[in-house]
């Protein structure tokens, strides 16, 4: 392991859970309507060969970003009227909406500008601009 690696391994340590970069995933089946997975993961390439040994179909990744655990939980507990079972939904409008906007490089939701307002007021007060 070189200087590098050694650095990161002990940063990650320090990093609670929650909070450790890796990527929000959103996977399905080269099926019709066949449910969508939203998931996280630090390997993409190990997580879809997992997911590839346990389904009947050829697996698909609709959708990825750079996210948190964090990230994840949001993101299922906004659908969770559509949730089938664990992490796996429903094929909605509004989920595959978000699919779209994480594929054309945008935030899954439109910003809040009420609420960006007020981030933007609260860094200019602390000088954080």
């Amino acid at each position: 392991m070189n200087k590098v690696e050694t650095f990161a391994n002990s940063c990650a340590e320090t990093v609670p859970l929650d909070h450790q970069p890796g990527r929000v995933y959103f996977l399905s089946c080269d099926a019709p309507d066949f449910p969508i997975k939203i998931g996280f993961a630090t390997g993409m390439t190990a997580r879809k060969s997992s997911h590839q040994t346990s389904l009947p179909y050829d697996v698909v990744i609709l959708a990825e970003m750079v996210g948190t655990r964090r990230t994840e939980r949001g993101l299922l507990r906004h659908f969770k009227k559509q949730r089938l079972r664990g992490e796996w939904f429903r094929r909605h409008p509004e989920l595959m909406e978000v699919i779209a906007r994480v594929n054309d490089g945008k935030p899954p939701f439109p910003p809040n500008l009420e609420l960006q307002q007020h981030i933007d007021a609260v860094r200019a007060r602390w000088h954080m601009m």
